[in-house]
């Protein structure tokens, strides 16, 4: 499946569902059964969370509850109909009430879902449903966050929760979708401030469990709809909150059949204070470098983080964080920033973990720079390759002394072109083993350069190996083939 950015978005491609489908329902836990006194009980409890009004609110309202922004049907055509039937996985029969959002796209292959922000509530009655397509929509997305004590039961290949993608067919303005459900609980977080008073200042949230997010909402209050999740059972989910450089989380205990419902309480403390001095190479204070400070939301994917706050060095390097919360459960990081985002002399975004709960101030030592030079080469000619753009990355995981201190584990902004001789050369690189990316063709590997280090037969064939600092009068030899 492929990925993709849209609209600051990471969404993941979903398989189109064609003419009347039935999708396989999610299994349940060994030794546990739904029954119609536990679905009476569960949907009692879950409706009692709902925030007092709603069923007031229109559609727009709806909507806006959840963050979310309409395209305005009058001036959009009608290009079709989807009729959902929703399907009851128990042995009863109950039909189902409440709502469901959707999204829609133009269903064209995008190697991903191509949002176009078109939005909707759709209500459930019976457990019957009808979308009206417009404008260019062929297909809807739908989600299930006002199903009481249900929501859809498809998961995708990776095991996750998934929305349900319905495509109309082509040549057709009609489709008949029965949907599966499956029991589900709900969680609801209510935020609190530093005073131990409803928080009333706008926030951003991440959400993460059985419906991966690694995508920021900002919420103004009263939050309403949007602290509300439908979450599977024996799941585990997180809500993380964040209001200026305060942070604050939630974990709750996975859900089960007898207790389907968890009301949270995500609090704001007045945190701690984190400060230090950047030095050289040579222990001189660095000043004038933008420093963000930020979080690790995932902790498996050390790359998604998010900025909690930015300080610059002043004259003697120092740097100074108020009110960072030392409990969260994932690491801080320290990264350097930098406008110089390309070039040979670019700056590379050095990262130092941070703990808070540190003695107070860090010292943090940059690496030394070294300068790193080479030819590109054409593996059937030998003629120089001329104009061709590299872009340096530190390769650690093959690096025989371990990742050094303070070396990026990512991308270094190194990126220029080969002159008239093939050659290029790169003036500030820390220490470290590196591979090397051409925007067009590829790069080959010359075994007479790598022979001491084993690489793995599934390495990217896009890559070479270069080590920094470089041994005098060795220059790499790279080789280009289309």
């Amino acid at each position: 499946t492929k990925s993709c950015w849209i609209h600051g978005r990471r969404l993941i491609g979903i398989a189109s569902l064609l003419g009347a489908v039935i999708l396989s329902a999610a299994p349940k836990a060994t030794g546990e059964h739904d029954t119609p006194e536990l679905a009476a009980k569960r949907i009692a409890e879950i409706s009692a969370l709902i925030p007092s009004g709603e069923g007031e609110l229109d559609d727009q309202g709806l909507l806006k509850s959840l963050g979310r922004q309409s395209t305005p049907d009058t001036i959009r055509p009608e290009t079709g109909r989807i009729e959902i039937r929703l399907k009851n996985e128990g042995s009863d029969s109950k039909l189902l009430n409440g709502w469901l959002r959707y999204e829609t796209d133009t269903g064209l292959d995008q190697g991903c879902i191509r949002i176009i922000w078109a939005s909707g509530i759709v209500r459930v009655n019976g457990g019957r449903a009808t979308i009206t397509l417009r404008g260019n929509d062929r297909r809807v997305i739908l989600y299930a966050e006002g199903l009481p004590g249900y929501r859809l039961a498809q998961k995708n290949q990776f095991g996750l929760s998934a929305s349900t993608a319905l495509t109309l067919p082509p040549n057709t303005n009609l489709l008949e979708a029965e949907i599966p459900v499956t029991a589900a609980g709900a969680i609801r977080w209510r935020i609190m401030s530093e005073t131990g008073l409803p928080e009333t200042e706008p926030l951003k949230l991440w959400y993460y469990g059985a419906d991966f997010s690694t995508s920021d909402k900002k919420m103004d209050p009263p939050y309403r709809r949007l602290l509300i999740r439908p979450a599977f059972f024996h799941e585990k989910y997180r809500i993380v909150i964040q209001k200026g450089a305060r942070l604050a989380f939630s974990s709750p205990a996975p859900l089960t059949l007898q207790n389907p419902v968890s009301d949270e309480v995500v609090a704001f403390v007045p945190g701690v204070t984190v400060s230090g001095r950047i030095l050289d190479e040579k222990g001189v204070p660095v000043s004038g470098l933008t420093f963000a400070l930020r979080y690790q939301m995932i902790k498996k994917q050390p790359t998604m983080t998010e900025t909690v706050a930015e300080v610059m060095t002043d004259k003697s390097g120092d740097f100074r964080f108020e009110n960072i919360n030392p409990d969260m459960p994932n690491p801080y990081w320290l990264q350097l920033s930098t406008a110089d985002t390309g070039g040979p002399t670019a700056t590379p975004p050095y990262r130092f973990e941070i703990n808070p709960r540190s003695s107070q101030p860090i010292e943090l030592r940059l690496p030394a720079m070294y300068p790193a030079m080479g030819r590109l080469l054409h593996a059937k000619t030998g003629k120089p390759v001329v104009g061709a753009k590299l872009r340096a990355y530190v390769r650690s995981h093959l690096s025989p002394t371990g990742r050094p201190a303070g070396l990026p584990i990512f991308t270094v902004p190194a990126e220029l072109p080969t002159d008239e001789t093939g050659a290029f050369k790169f003036s500030h690189l820390p220490i470290g083993i590196y591979d090397f990316y051409i925007e067009s063709g590829r790069i080959v590997r010359d075994g007479k350069d790598i022979p001491a280090l084993q690489v793995s037969p599934n390495d990217n064939p896009n890559m070479d190996l270069m080590h920094v600092p470089q041994n005098p009068g060795e220059p790499l030899v790279l080789w280009f083939s289309e």
